[in-house]
């Protein structure tokens, strides 16, 4: 009867035990996904903040304009210059510094960069007709920033790319009349637009798949987060048998002892009954 009662309370203890562990590893691992969001989203943001300091470096140079000065007394028209002249160019420009930051340390950082547009240069840069959503939510408001979008499996930072007359964009997306070539083309052959300083350009995306950071954390780490919450479970489980063992014993014991008393009293008292039952 006791081994049953004792088996009985152990097994309580412990179900017991496994629901408050499985509540504790669920909001563990809430807590720990959501810290793992935010972090990419603070990651992304740093990164952004990086770019628009190197356009901001390039812009400050002032290098844009005597170059385009410097390739219009070489040459006649754009479709003179060489490949090199075109990249000399193009390291004068801003947002190219930007842009190019930004592809080169996705690799590293566990990032994939993406410039978009709906009136881009280049086709690859054309938006897609998700991209081109978030695209009209910036134009539709100058004073918006940043665009964040977040799931299960990736996280999206993005920002946009604003025509600056101070950072010198117009010298290739300004009136045509402006033309270096005197044609309506910017110095490297492509058609001046008319932009406008403060137009939206374009828009900057920092895309993280959170199972790569995952993996490249794992790597790090000696286990992954999963494999610590199981760890968690077992060390845990095996702690509540030894703990519940512990103090059930004591107060089953004594329980046992006034019981096996009681029962040595009952048969006493039977006993002296039959004796009284016999005399009479």
């Amino acid at each position: 009867m006791f081994e049953k009662l004792n088996s009985k309370i152990l097994l309580i203890v412990v179900f017991s035990c496994l629901i408050c562990l499985s509540i504790a590893v669920g909001v563990a691992r809430h807590f720990n996904q959501k810290e793992l969001h935010s972090g990419i989203v603070d990651k992304s943001r740093a990164i952004h903040s990086r770019l628009r300091a190197a356009t901001a470096f390039v812009a400050n140079q002032g290098g844009l304009k005597p170059i385009i000065d410097s390739m219009t007394a070489k040459y006649k028209s754009s479709t003179e210059m060489t490949d090199e002249d075109k990249r000399a160019v193009l390291a004068q420009v801003p947002v190219f510094a930007a842009m190019k930051i930004g592809a080169e340390g996705a690799e590293q950082e566990h990032y994939s960069f993406r410039v978009f547009s709906d009136e881009p240069r280049r086709k690859e840069n054309k938006a897609t007709l998700a991209e081109l959503e978030i695209f009209k939510k910036f134009e539709a408001d100058p004073e918006l920033l940043e665009w964040v979008s977040d799931d299960a499996k990736v996280v999206t930072v993005f920002r946009p790319i604003r025509i600056s007359e101070k950072q010198g964009c117009l010298n290739c997306h300004g009136n045509p009349s402006m033309s270096p070539w005197g044609n309506g083309e910017d110095v490297l052959g492509y058609k001046m637009e008319n932009w406008r300083d403060g137009k939206l350009h374009g828009v900057f995306a920092l895309i993280t798949n959170i199972d790569d950071v995952k993996a490249a954390k794992a790597k790090i780490e000696l286990m992954s987060t999963d494999k610590q919450i199981g760890l968690f479970i077992g060390v845990g489980l095996i702690l509540a048998l030894v703990i519940a063992a512990v103090l059930v014993r004591g107060p089953l014991s004594r329980v046992k002892s006034v019981s096996e008393k009681l029962v040595s009293d009952s048969n006493d008292v039977g006993s002296a009954v039959s004796q009284i039952f016999s005399i009479s």
